[in-house]
């Protein structure tokens, strides 16, 4: 604990107590694991709850919490430079910018639910730096970056997700990506149903979330009318390979 003040140690303690009952169980220890990145094994994490466990109960007290709470930090320090370092070897941002983007990480993995993951709510709430969603809004143009950016459609977002997507779209990426493969990246956004083409349902909705988003007002009628247009400029339906082929045309719009 000589690393640690008592006041900081007691406040860790009972944000991790979440029903207050001055006692960490192991469901409330797990979710203290991964909130701080800390990613072991199961028989790993049990391992390290009973050596923390002094009293064998099932639960830690606050005692035996403070006496194990540098162990813990640095695991959780241990698990930050791990991911930045992942993180640099795929990426082209510089080591500044990389611990920038954890620690906003780690600021909106906590916002909503204190878990350690960037779930939908919090994402917008990212995105709209705070401000509600308008009325008007459905969400759809933010659901569509939520899934490009939770590449295992987990309904999470992990910090290796956050920087990629990020990566990704500023084209600093270390591997060579293809267009086909920013293309698909993109295209989930318009893809509003899912069905693998972008049809008139899915451009307008997208379309009209924007428009209300920025408070833009436009009649039905001429938001039709621009989808139509849109959608006719192309050959055939607007399937990912139609896509893929439109964005080629115009690569520095996905770059």
């Amino acid at each position: 604990m000589n690393q640690s003040t008592e006041q900081e140690i007691r406040e860790y303690f009972k944000r991790t107590d979440m029903d207050g009952n001055g006692k960490i169980d192991t469901k409330e220890f797990n979710a203290m694991l991964m909130r701080m990145g800390i990613l072991l094994a199961s028989s790993d994490e049990t391992k390290l709850f009973n050596a923390m466990d002094s009293t064998h109960s099932g639960q830690i007290s606050l005692q035996d919490f403070m006496k194990n709470y540098d162990t813990i930090k640095a695991l959780e320090k241990r698990a930050e430079e791990k991911n930045i370092q992942e993180t640099l070897k795929k990426s082209k941002f510089t080591e500044e910018e990389v611990r920038a983007l954890y620690q906003s990480f780690k600021k909106v993995s906590c916002s909503v639910v204190d878990d350690g993951m960037i779930d939908r709510q919090e994402f917008i709430t990212m995105m709209t730096e705070g401000a509600p969603l308008s009325k008007k809004t459905s969400g759809v143009f933010y659901d569509g970056l939520f899934r490009m950016f939770d590449k295992d459609s987990s309904g999470e977002i992990d910090f290796q997700e956050f920087a990629g997507a990020l990566a990704l779209y500023y084209g600093k990426l270390n591997e060579s990506h293809s267009m086909e493969e920013k293309a698909k990246c993109f295209f989930q956004i318009f893809d509003v149903d899912r069905d693998g083409v972008i049809g008139q349902s899915d451009l307008k909705a997208v379309l009209q979330d924007c428009l209300n988003t920025n408070d833009v007002a436009c009649s039905q009628a001429d938001l039709d009318k621009l989808v139509v247009a849109t959608l006719k400029a192309h050959s055939g339906p607007m399937n990912l390979a139609n896509y893929t082929k439109l964005s080629a045309s115009k690569a520095p719009s996905l770059d």
